[in-house]
């Protein structure tokens, strides 16, 4: 049986509700999913086909970083932390924290140096590096918290950045000059600041990254990540290949029209 939690003061005060876990878990995801298909739609209509294929190649790369991401830290986190004792999980939860620190400024740089090489894409740059850098410390953060148990504050953070987004997303829509690349990635990148600012505080730990950590979880960490990191690098292929091509050899257009069609899709998995 699920053991019942009752709703901190955190949680916007909404009162001493007591619900199941799962429940919050399962609110979260949909909260995250269905933003997702929001955003996807209100950025093709708000910009157009042409800006929504650039939008979304861009988005390409940050899902394959989240793809690595949840490879090489996430996924075996969920393992190991469930082996652990009470100061061993604190130990183990700043260390993931100061991977995540570390893999998420190494996909920055990688992507600046990437980016380096297309002119057209120094508008947008600076813009992507913030919500590649906020959605991958926002992702590793909600899964720690909901493996610590700490299910509310995981919903309050996707609620926060959730309804930001869509907040933002309407003001430029109420403009009468259209919304640029650059525009929505702000709006994206930024609104992700106060879900990472609630979590942080919640979870109450620091990132971590030394090498008695490293010796202490680093072999049990990696036993698993080491499985996954192919895994993750096919599924992203076979799941955006077509998309990869699209916009390779075609235009932006096509490329919004093709994730235009999977954004639909996803309705029905």
């Amino acid at each position: 049986m699920s053991q019942v939690l009752t709703l901190p003061p955190l949680a916007l005060r909404l009162g001493r509700l007591a619900v199941a876990p799962r429940y919050w878990v399962m609110a979260g995801q949909a909260t995250v999913s269905a933003t997702n298909f929001i955003t996807n739609i209100f950025i093709a209509k708000l910009c157009g086909l042409a800006t929504f294929g650039e939008y979304s190649a861009w988005q390409l790369v940050l899902l394959l970083a989240l793809a690595v991401q949840g490879a090489v830290i996430t996924q075996p986190m969920q393992v190991v932390l469930g082996t652990l004792s009470g100061r061993q999980r604190v130990a183990y939860g700043q260390l993931v924290l100061g991977l995540q620190l570390a893999l998420g400024g190494l996909a920055v740089a990688a992507t600046a140096l990437g980016a380096s090489r297309l002119p057209q894409a120094a508008t947008v740059l600076p813009a992507f590096m913030v919500l590649l850098a906020a959605a991958g410390g926002q992702d590793t953060l909600r899964k720690l918290l909901l493996a610590e148990g700490k299910v509310q504050a995981a919903l309050v953070g996707d609620v926060l950045s959730a309804g930001g987004q869509l907040l933002l997303l309407l003001l430029l829509a109420l403009r009468p000059a259209p919304a640029t690349l650059a525009e929505v990635m702000w709006a994206v990148g930024l609104t992700t600041v106060p879900a990472l600012l609630v979590g942080g505080r919640v979870l109450g730990e620091w990132p971590v990254l030394s090498w008695s950590g490293l010796r202490r979880f680093g072999r049990r960490h990696w036993r698993q990540a080491r499985w996954l990191v192919p895994t993750a690098l096919l599924q992203w292929g076979s799941a955006n290949v077509l998309l990869v091509f699209a916009g390779w050899v075609g235009s932006p257009a096509v490329l919004g029209v093709l994730r235009l069609a999977q954004t639909a899709m996803g309705i029905f998995n």
